[in-house]
């Protein structure tokens, strides 16, 4: 019995020992490999940073196609009218300036700012609290953060044309006078343009919601809204006290907040009055009404019919925009007359103005003038009439046959 007992300790003692060696040389595996990947892994984002002319840049020099970011500045080195270089040496590798980081250039009392056309994306806060006067960005840049250009001193800006986004607060508390959205914008954020001195402001048919306060404080005295936007989120316009006419060039917008509570989006009551295209006129076409729709004094666009006075083919009326004047539809034409125009009465004394803006419903008579024809081909050329043509047939005829006759001896 103790024989078996001392070989039964024998064998488990073997295997411990086993077991205590694998596990050594696991350890010692994943250490060693563990280390191997570690390093692999720094190689893959070895960060390297430079300061030059008060930029600090940083990029990373296994990825040399990613281009280098801006991530402070020192403007007693660098001065208040920086110039971003469109590249930048770092070691042996040369980097192509593509981003300015968060609040980089914050707060450094910078007068002026040139962006090269190499920047892609400009971070919260970027140029945010400086003194910028004008600023030009360029359509390399498909992105601006939050606040990257708020309380400045802007009087005018050009926005990058790849832009999609404009951020909260991207340009607030500055003196814009006017703005014009690029075209591949979609979404316009909370406070976006608040608390400038804006007078217009051009957006573009891409423009999907228009965010809280997006405009508010300013000086607009009308805003045309495209039939792309369907949300227009709380107080949007409101604080413009000048803002007489907000036109709508489709149907209402599925989002909106109703005049008479604090948040409307076109601002207080009684706020301004709303335009809208006929075809929109009730709601199970596009949401709107008259007098008042969502608590705002409320219009349909004027409609101008064309009366043909009973020649040519007849003219569809038109929807005419407010404030806009009416569009002249393409002359008329009838067999036996000639087109005189447009008239505002129905006897042809006082000609119809194309460019003056049409205030109401109008009705506008087509004039005509007699116009004989080749009935045969229904040539438009006038011809002599029949009878005047027989006449001097017959007389040239007379005078030929006293010409023919023998003269007298």
């Amino acid at each position: 019995m103790t024989a078996v007992t001392s070989l039964e300790d024998t064998k488990t003692f073997a295997r411990m020992r086993l077991a205590t060696v694998w596990a050594a040389l696991l350890a010692a595996f994943l250490l060693i490999f563990g280390s191997t990947l570690v390093g692999a892994s720094s190689a893959q984002a070895a960060a390297v940073t430079d300061t030059q002319n008060g930029m600090t840049f940083s990029a990373d020099d296994a990825n040399v196609s990613a281009g280098a970011s801006i991530t402070a500045y020192n403007a007693g080195v660098g001065g208040v009218t920086p110039v971003i270089p469109a590249t930048v040496t770092i070691g042996t590798n040369t980097y192509s300036v593509t981003g300015i980081g968060d609040s980089a250039f914050k707060n450094k009392g910078l007068t002026s700012v040139t962006i090269p056309n190499t920047v892609t994306t400009i971070g919260p806060f970027a140029f945010g609290d400086n003194s910028l006067l004008t600023v030009t960005i360029p359509n390399s840049v498909t992105t601006l953060g939050n606040y990257s250009f708020g309380s400045n001193n802007l009087t005018s800006v050009s926005i990058s044309n790849a832009v999609t986004s404009i951020g909260s607060n991207v340009f607030s508390y500055n003196h814009l006078g006017s703005v014009v959205i690029p075209d591949l914008v979609t979404d316009i954020g909370t406070n976006a343009f608040f608390g400038n001195n804006l007078t217009s402001v051009t957006i573009p048919n891409s423009v999907n919601t228009i965010g809280y306060d997006a405009f508010a404080q300013n000086l607009l005295t009308s805003v045309t809204i495209p039939s792309s936007v369907n949300d227009i989120k709380d107080k949007a316009f409101s604080d413009n006290p000048s803002l007489t006419d907000v036109v709508f060039l489709g149907p209402a917008p599925v989002t909106f907040t109703a005049a008479g509570v604090a948040n409307g989006s076109l601002g207080f009551t009684p706020g301004p009055v709303v335009h809208y295209p006929n075809s929109f006129a009730a709601p199970p076409a596009g949401g709107y009404t008259t007098p008042t729709w969502q608590g705002y004094t409320s219009q349909r666009n004027p409609i101008v019919t064309f009366n043909m006075s009973g020649h040519g083919a007849a003219i569809a009326p038109e929807d005419v925009g407010f404030g806009l004047p009416a569009t002249a539809p393409t002359a008329p034409t009838a067999s036996g007359w000639k087109f005189t125009g447009w008239f505002t009465d129905s006897v042809h004394t006082n000609p119809a103005s194309f460019s003056s803006p049409i205030a109401k419903d109008t009705t506008l008579y087509a004039g005509w003038a007699a116009d004989p024809v080749l009935a045969a081909t229904g040539n438009t050329v006038p011809v002599v009439p029949v009878t005047i043509f027989g006449a001097a047939a017959l007389i040239g005829g007379i005078l030929l046959r006293r010409r023919a006759r023998p003269a007298a001896r």
